[in-house]
């Protein structure tokens, strides 16, 4: 029996709980009640099967489900339905929060995302999408190991295509291609809204991976506004395919210069950082790169051969 219970993060649809058993192990437990008008009790068993059956040392892993369930210290004891996962110390963003005004040591960055990269690389060879990639969802412990958590958008990159279930999720990681279907006019949306091969689902994963580098390793949105708009200030020079001036704009620029600075970080590196985000940021999922070029990149592969004294983070 559970007998403690903690609360420790939100969604539209779930909570996330910190919980005791009576032998003094601890979990996370997500959980749906009555009370989430939005939840319906599928969703979560189905986030639950598509977990059970991955095995991979960068996704998280979960351990029982149940039906029916009551909390000491949960304000609603009826309907409880959820899942056991492994406890993570805190997601990415809490960890960049706590770290701030340091930004994120490339060392650890690419410890970080490697292991992210690795985990949607394993997801998308069983034809599977994550189609939430955020800063929440990466979690990390306390040996420093990330992993990529909450799967209820996940799908099978070849079922039919769901437009409602996408407008949930985090305008900042939405790729241009998926922002500019979802303003279409109800209408005009739902004529095509079952052709798949509208979209690319693993490179909009991608893409919202190149936003959660971004923004991890320089504090900002690689946006003027919270969304990749075609005509956005900063992004129409991705869209125009003018890389340099997107490196040269004066906020972007200075940015760039403290994080050169911080790291003693050489142009070579930078240069190679810089390539690694334009192709994941460009505008044409065609262009994007996969996760097996991802992981292959030589700013991935140059900085595993940065020295043991440099890494110290």
């Amino acid at each position: 029996m559970i007998y403690q219970a903690e609360h420790i993060d939100q969604t539209h649809s779930s909570t996330v709980m910190r919980i005791q058993t009576e032998e003094n192990i601890e979990y996370a437990l997500k959980i749906q009640t009555s009370s989430h008008q939005l939840a319906k009790e599928q969703d979560l068993k189905r986030e639950y099967t598509i977990l059970k059956n991955l095995q991979h040392e960068n996704i998280i892993s979960v351990g029982e489900y149940f039906e029916d369930l009551a909390l000491d210290n949960f304000k609603d004891h009826s309907e409880v339905r959820g899942f056991t996962m492994e406890l993570a110390q805190c997601d990415l963003l809490t960890y960049l929060k706590s770290n701030h005004p340091n930004p994120l040591h490339p060392v650890k960055a690419r410890q970080i995302f490697s292991g992210i990269a690795k985990a949607v690389q394993y997801l998308h060879s069983k034809n599977f999408a994550h189609n939430d990639i955020k800063l929440e969802n990466v979690l990390i412990f306390e040996n420093g190991e990330a992993k990529l958590s909450d799967f209820g958008f996940a799908c099978n990159t070849s079922s039919p295509f769901q437009a409602e279930q996408w407008r949930y999720r985090a305008p900042s990681f939405l790729a241009p291609e998926m922002i500019k279907y979802l303003s279409k006019k109800p209408s005009a949306a739902s004529k095509d809204s079952n052709n798949q091969s509208t979209f690319d689902l693993t490179k909009t994963d991608s893409f919202a991976f190149g936003v959660c580098m971004f923004e991890s390793l320089f504090f900002v949105l690689p946006f003027h506004s919270e969304r990749a708009f075609e005509n956005d200030t900063y992004y129409s020079y991705i869209v125009l395919k003018n890389y340099e001036g997107f490196w040269e704009i004066p906020f972007i620029k200075r940015l760039t210069n403290i994080y050169q600075r911080f790291f003693d970080s050489s142009e070579v590196r930078f240069a190679q950082l810089k390539d690694l985000l334009n192709k994941l940021l460009t505008r044409n999922p065609s262009e994007r790169l996969s996760f097996n070029e991802i992981l292959t990149h030589p700013w991935f592969q140059q900085m595993m051969d940065l020295s043991d004294d440099e890494s110290s983070c």
